[in-house]
């Protein structure tokens, strides 16, 4: 969504859903609003746990002013290795608030009574501050927020479901952030347990790190790639995930 759309738009309704972040901890309604600007992926939006460019964005007119409804799916939420990764819990509810700031530390809540890292929770420190100046943008004393539950059973929904199923695919995901300058986060899916190589290569087919190269069970996993502990120069980089009878690929940007 474009700044143009939004001044062109009578009200905002933010959905989100449920998962921890590794640079933000977590990503709810506040985190969400990096879906309307043109590189949320840039160094300086993603800085100290992504303060303070997530509580400006959050505060502009456009945002602030027009924002109606913030919606959380939170059916299935992911406690580890979001904001990629395959959901882990099933807390089988949907959060509704017109405090974005409220929803998110009620959504907070959800993941860490389900086994949130405390690393998750210190990096959300911007739902704190999020409350106070010169944001003002919300409640997020949990005294001071009323929550309301209603249970309901659609027709033809189970109303829990049994499991959560495993992936029947095997998929490399696009890395995230890309473009990105030092690191970056490469996540993969795998359908049945099996050894999988993923590896780095350069445009020449050199290879320039070997990230796994073991076997490892079904579900999603995710790896690092820490291109400037090795000094690597800018460019197109090659990932390669390569399984039993498997293989992807995908291209990666450096920038410095």
């Amino acid at each position: 969504m474009s700044r143009i759309l939004i001044d062109e738009t009578d009200y905002l309704i933010n959905c989100s859903l449920l998962k921890n972040h590794s640079f933000s901890g977590v990503t709810f309604s506040l985190k969400n609003y990096y879906g309307v600007i043109n590189n949320p992926n840039c160094t300086n939006m993603h800085n100290n746990y992504c303060m303070p460019g997530l509580l400006e964005l959050a505060a502009i007119p456009p945002i602030r002013n027009k924002l109606a409804l913030n919606i959380c799916e939170a059916i299935y939420g992911i406690r580890s290795g979001g904001p990629m990764g395959y959901p882990q819990i099933s807390p089988n509810s949907m959060i509704f608030s017109r405090d974005p700031v409220a929803l998110d530390r009620v959504a907070l809540q959800f993941l860490v009574d389900n086994g949130l890292a405390q690393s998750s929770v210190t990096r959300a420190k911007y739902i704190q501050a999020a409350s106070g100046d010169p944001y003002n943008l919300g409640i997020s004393d949990p005294a001071k927020i009323d929550l309301l539950s209603h249970e309901c059973t659609p027709l033809s929904v189970e109303k829990k479901p049994a499991s959560i199923r495993a992936p029947k695919v095997f998929h490399l995901e696009q890395n995230y952030p890309n473009p990105f300058n030092n690191k970056t986060i490469i996540g993969f899916t795998l359908f049945r347990d099996s050894h999988v190589n993923l590896s780095v290569y350069n445009i020449k087919g050199e290879k320039k790190a070997t990230l796994v190269d073991r076997n490892m069970p079904a579900g999603h996993h995710r790896t690092i790639w820490e291109a400037g502990l090795n000094a690597e120069s800018s460019g197109t980089y090659i990932v390669q995930l390569c399984g039993k009878n498997d293989r992807q690929i995908k291209k990666i940007q450096l920038l410095k």
